[in-house]
């Protein structure tokens, strides 16, 4: 079932839901003319250099999509890094979802060939 909640600081303008989603609230916004109203509507999400999903809260706010929705239903640390779990940056469902150290975020890239620097003895992040 899809759940559609608020997103943080957009309240009343934007919601995204557990499915990775985000649509855009009807509302009345100010024009030349007067005031109109502008429909609900799904955001079209785009895709990064990187493959992460991102979106556009108005004019030059993109946001990455799966931290949204982390963000949106499973609030912690913002020390934290998001991770996919299935390893696909473009499924940003909530239960494909995760918050991991960030540690766990440079190894699981290594793993995955999307780090180029291995780990060795002398390194940080052992």
């Amino acid at each position: 079932m899809e759940i559609w909640k608020d997103i943080k600081g957009y309240e009343g303008f934007y919601q995204i839901s557990n499915y990775g989603r985000v649509k855009s609230l009807e509302r009345k916004v100010l024009s030349h003319s007067g005031y109109r109203t502008v429909k609900e509507r799904i955001l079209t999400i785009c895709k990064t250099k990187n493959g992460y999903g991102v979106v556009n809260l108005g004019i030059n706010n993109t946001k990455n999509v799966h931290k949204l929705v982390l963000e949106t239903f499973c609030p912690i640390d913002e020390s934290m890094d998001t991770m996919h779990i299935d390893n696909n940056r473009t499924n940003n469902r909530l239960d494909n979802l995760k918050w991991g150290t960030r540690k766990e975020n440079l190894q699981q890239m290594s793993a995955e060939g999307r780090w180029k620097n291995q780990f060795s003895e002398g390194s940080y992040y052992k």
